[in-house]
């Protein structure tokens, strides 16, 4: 399931659902992501950007406190690492989530629960692996 030979970098992952969390963390430890941080919300998210260099955010789309939207456009605002890949999951229909999301320029969006194969393809095509 490795994608390439050594480490991807740090990736972080938000969701405030605890299973999605873990199964999510280790599917890119899987796919060569170390070490992935897991957070539960929008602020513990921000909070870890601020303290360290990521190379990915999985977040979800639908949480409380803060969307994955207001996530993003917090990123944005405070100017953190704003070339960072972003995959946003959602429990909702895709479709009407591409316009809502179109300026944010997420690399995609992927239905929950996510396919681990899927979740695959679209990090292999971010970071140009076969």
């Amino acid at each position: 399931m490795r994608l390439g030979k050594k480490s991807l970098g740090r990736a972080l992952v938000v969701d405030d659902e605890s299973p999605c969390r873990v199964l999510h963390q280790k599917l890119l430890e899987a796919f060569g992501f170390h070490p992935v941080d897991i957070v539960a919300s929008g602020s513990a998210a921000l909070t870890a950007l601020q303290q360290n260099a990521y190379q990915l955010l999985v977040t979800d789309f639908n949480m409380p406190g803060m969307t994955g939207l207001e996530l993003l456009d917090q990123i944005k605002q405070k100017h953190l690492n704003l070339a960072l890949p972003v995959i946003i999951i959602s429990s909702e229909e895709i479709n009407s989530l591409q316009k809502r999301t179109q300026h944010h320029k997420p690399i995609d969006l992927l239905p929950k629960p996510v396919k681990p194969a899927d979740l695959r393809k679209v990090i292999a095509l971010a970071f140009k692996f076969k």
